[in-house]
């Protein structure tokens, strides 16, 4: 909850970088942060909306991969907020099964 109320009120954090603290979170506290989260949501009604970003790391380096995506397309740019750093955290989070972004819809 502290996250969240953090990044409305500066209003510059994405909501990539927001899962990814969110993530960093669950891990540092051992608890299913994500599972509650989606309880209590469900709880109060509200239903998760999953971002559909397709990412193919497959044939060369994820980092190779991972770059020329972000350079073909405008809209997983501005879904990053121009932070390639960001994106390839996510890509790689997204292969290995470790990250799934969700949001409030």
């Amino acid at each position: 909850e502290k996250l969240v109320a953090d990044a409305k009120a500066d209003g510059k954090t994405t909501p990539a970088e927001l899962a990814l603290q969110i993530v960093k979170a669950d891990k540092a506290s051992g608890a299913n942060l994500l599972a509650a989260r989606l309880a209590a949501d469900a709880a109060a009604g509200v239903a998760p909306v999953v971002l559909q970003t397709t990412v193919t790391l497959d044939a060369a380096s994820d980092d190779e991969t991972a770059k020329a995506e972000w350079d073909k397309d405008a809209k997983l740019r501005a879904e990053f907020g121009g932070k390639f750093d960001t994106y390839l955290a996510y890509a790689k989070a997204t292969k290995s099964g470790r990250a799934k972004i969700l949001t409030r819809g």
